[in-house]
């Protein structure tokens, strides 16, 4: 019984782990690739789901290029100067899969600017 108790707070430790991984590299790609204006980081929950919204102006990715950022080694045409390796979108898509969640991108008018808004939709119980 003990054994099993471990585990269990063992495995929600792991989740909280991948969901602050994903947290993190969404965050860190809106202050890299967003002009540094405006970055809202918006959560919220539901009776069965919570979500966390990340929406950062200043987007010059190409509208045709938003499917494809959560592809391994994607790098939009927005890129030039800034180092990366184009996994970091494709490692949030990974992980919040294996977390049974949803996540995608849309490009938004906010603040009166071009934005990228980020979302993740993880169940719970």
């Amino acid at each position: 019984m003990l054994l099993c108790a471990a585990l269990l707070r063992l495995a929600k430790l792991l989740l909280v782990l991948r969901l602050i991984e994903v947290l993190q590299n969404i965050t860190e790609n809106a202050l890299k690739y967003g002009d540094g204006d405006a970055i809202e980081l918006v959560g919220e929950k539901w009776e069965s789901a919570f979500s966390f919204k990340v929406t950062n102006t200043g987007c010059n990715l190409d509208e045709r290029e938003v499917v494809h950022i959560f592809d391994s080694f994607f790098r939009g045409t927005n890129v030039e100067g800034k180092e990366g390796s184009g996994l970091g979108l494709f490692i949030c898509r990974k992980l919040v899969g294996m977390m049974e969640g949803e996540i995608y991108a849309q490009i938004v008018e906010w603040k009166g600017k071009k934005a990228l808004k980020v979302t993740v939709i993880l169940p719970y119980s």
